[in-house]
């Protein structure tokens, strides 16, 4: 400054102003002056002091050193516009660094902060204690992955001595892959050995998580604490239905770890991922089926054998799975399709000997069924009963010779018939048939099938005695047979002689000798055999 003295009446002092080294505020005993425009400032009766670093002395054209002290002479920070870019899902973000990086103050030491700042015309600004904040605020969601949508809003900042400066933020967002979203279905409990399972609609409102956009969405297993518990593991499809088969005898839980992936990509901070979500699978034990084998599927006997009993004749036998192994077992007959053929038994043992005696007489066969019956009960769907396993038993006859009933000797005349029934009885079940026939009959001498004897001698048969023999025969097998010999008397039957009719004739008197054979007795003959 260049200080001017004129002399009047009232003294007073006039200081022009050469340069203020680009500020444009002026401290003058404490007031700030305006001085961005140029122009002189007439001063009266100025006393030098804090505003000056020099001394006005006589004469014109002085200059006065520079003011320098702190806090005065203060000129306004410069706030410059900016442009943000972020993705719109980004939230909350602290963007008081970047605005200020390229804000400016010409005064050394001044610090800059931010005082203040407007609302954005769709996200949200916020201003706490100087740090300011931007969140898109999810009002760009819309935006498909890669498109762009701007928002705006102003911000003032300060630098420390009341001088404040004002920008624009330009804020550039852009669309990004937005993760899929669903809600995780109910947790499951089956029972042991269910089967396969299905859930239809197990996870519902599924979405790929971006408007106006058809993605392919994927269910991926993350983790499964207890993959030994299934035979086919979980899985989720695109719909959302539950699969998954249990392992044969297994029970226990199982945690099953998810998420849902949509082939949106990552990029520009974008998300093609769910929440990871969690769900239980209780398998419920129930009772498994015993199970056994049989040391044989046949066996041949005799009839009359008598009471039989076979060690060893179930064979391993099991109550089920490791966790059954405290329940007992026992046999059960099913099936018997020949009961008669026994007149006790057949039973199974819990240590799989089989015991029976066959009926008296019995033969024949008998398909036999047998179970094993555990008493861990059928709650749930348990099942206490094994399969069925048969197991045929063939009883040989024996074959018994009939027996015939006493015939005793018979006694006939000659020319008379005789006829009797001979009997006979078989011990076989069923009886066997029996047959009748003679050895070493006589002529004529017959008998039926069933034993019906016949004869009638002849004269010349008689008078005598016969010996034959009566024999039963069955069908069995072999064949047996029971006989008898017997005699048959034949005895003379005496008949009258034969006369036929005589006749005598003479001429004249002719004497007859009494005592005197005249041929009356011609053709006279016994029929007597001799």
């Amino acid at each position: 400054m260049k200080r001017h003295t004129r002399h009047r009446n009232k003294p007073r002092r006039r200081l022009q102003l050469e340069s203020l080294e680009q500020r444009r505020l002026l401290a003058v005993g404490g007031i700030f002056i305006d001085l961005s425009r140029g122009g002189g400032i007439d001063l009266f009766n100025p006393t030098p002091g804090a505003l000056q670093n020099g001394f006005v002395s006589n004469g014109l054209g002085v200059t006065i050193g520079t003011a320098n002290v702190p806090g005065q002479n203060n000129q306004p920070p410069v706030a410059a516009d900016d442009s943000l870019q972020f993705g719109e899902d980004a939230s909350s973000l602290d963007v008081t660094s970047q605005l200020l990086a390229n804000d400016s103050d010409v005064d050394t030491g001044d610090t800059l902060s931010i005082i203040a700042a407007s609302s954005a015309t769709k996200g949200s600004v916020s201003l706490t204690s100087g740090v300011l904040t931007y969140d898109p605020n999810g009002q760009f969601e819309s935006l498909a992955a890669g498109e762009t949508a701007t928002d705006t809003f102003t911000y003032t900042i300060d630098d420390g001595h009341n001088a404040e400066g004002t920008a624009t933020v330009t804020v550039t967002v852009t669309g990004v892959n937005d993760a899929p979203t669903f809600n995780v279905g109910a947790d499951q409990t089956v029972n042991e050995d269910a089967g396969p399972q299905s859930v239809a609609g197990w996870a519902t409102a599924i979405h790929d998580g971006d408007a106006g956009t058809t993605q392919t969405l994927t269910f991926n297993v993350i983790s499964n604490s207890n993959t030994e518990l299934f035979s086919a593991l979980p899985a989720i499809d695109a719909s959302g239905n539950l699969t998954y088969t249990t392992a044969q005898d297994a029970n226990g839980a199982a945690i099953i770890t998810f998420n849902l992936q949509d082939d949106g990509g990552t990029a520009n901070g974008g998300a093609d991922t769910s929440a990871t979500q969690s769900f239980t699978i209780d398998v419920t034990p129930v009772n498994d089926p015993p199970s056994f084998t049989l040391s044989t599927t046949a066996e041949s006997i005799s009839e009359n054998d008598g009471p039989q009993t076979h060690s060893g004749f179930a064979t391993g036998i099991s109550t089920g799975p490791s966790n059954e192994g405290g329940q007992s077992v026992s046999f059960v007959l099913t099936s018997n399709s020949n009961p008669s053929l026994f007149s006790s038994g057949p039973t199974i043992d819990p240590a799989g000997n089989i015991s029976f005696t066959t009926a008296n007489e019995a033969d024949g066969v008998a398909v036999l069924k047998f179970a094993a019956l555990d008493d861990g009960g059928t709650v749930g769907g348990g099942v206490n009963t094994s399969t069925e396993h048969t197991f045929t038993l063939t009883v040989a006859e024996i074959n018994v010779a009939p027996i015939l009933a006493p015939i005793g000797d018979k006694s006939v005349n000659e020319e008379t018939t005789l006829s009797f029934t001979a009997l006979a009885a078989d011990a076989d079940l069923p009886a066997n048939q029996l047959t009748f026939s003679l050895e070493g009959a006589p002529t004529g001498a017959s008998i039926t099938s069933g034993g019906v004897f016949s004869w009638t001698p002849t004269e010349e048969q008689g008078p005598n005695a016969y010996t034959f023999t009566v024999v039963v025969t069955d069908n069995g097998s072999p064949n047996l047979t029971d006989s008898e010999t017997i005699t048959v008397t034949v005895a003379e039957a005496n008949k009258s002689p034969t006369v036929p009719a005589q006749s005598y004739s003479a001429t004249g008197n002719v004497p007859i000798q009494v005592g005197a054979s005249v041929g009356l007795l011609v053709g006279v003959a016994d029929v007597d055999i001799p």
